[in-house]
């Protein structure tokens, strides 16, 4: 895993050994950023269940202003935590220890908005549906914001907050990027 364009390109990405986990593959964060094109330069991007921080990462590299890591697994922690020092981008950066909903209960408390959010939960778990439908996500999100989901092809996004709009869907191998909208 690594970094693919901008500042940190080529940087190695350190994933944890011996658990469970499935970082954005190289080929769906290339298209990925490929879509987002010049719409992640100088966003605060909001990387909910962060994994590695491979997402996050990428979009600091590509010019992204701020990113803000959500994890709550402690030893991802301290792989999101390895790969934001070697990269050096620590000042670019907030890593936030929760779980996603509890985070996104704080970040209303502290007005806390982003104009890109990422949502990459584990693929066979019902936890997307969950925060997708959460009130906070809508307020969180700027107006206009993109909201995208990364979830395994057979569990479908059923229903997401009323504030937003369902866009294209891109599938690659197992994966599906999803795209919402907030805004015109």
């Amino acid at each position: 895993m690594r970094v693919i364009a901008g500042d940190l390109k080529g940087y190695r990405l350190s994933t944890p050994k011996g658990y469970p986990l499935r970082p954005t593959s190289d080929r769906v964060k290339e298209a990925l950023f490929q879509i987002l094109a010049d719409s992640v330069q100088g966003v605060h991007f909001l990387d909910l269940f962060s994994g590695t921080g491979n997402v996050g990462i990428e979009a600091i590299s590509r010019g992204a202003h701020h990113s803000h890591f959500v994890e709550s697994h402690p030893n991802h922690l301290s792989v999101i935590r390895a790969n934001i020092e070697k990269c050096g981008i620590r000042e670019k950066t907030t890593l936030y220890p929760l779980h996603v909903v509890t985070f996104l209960k704080k970040a209303i408390h502290r007005k806390e908005c982003f104009e890109i959010i990422f949502l990459d939960p584990p693929y066979f778990e019902d936890e997307a549906q969950e925060v997708l439908l959460r009130p906070e996500l809508g307020e969180i999100l700027k107006d206009p914001g993109l909201l995208i989901i990364e979830h395994f092809h057979k569990r479908p996004i059923l229903k997401v907050h009323p504030g937003l709009s369902k866009g294209k869907e891109y599938r690659y191998g197992d994966s599906i990027l999803s795209f919402f909208r907030k805004g015109p």
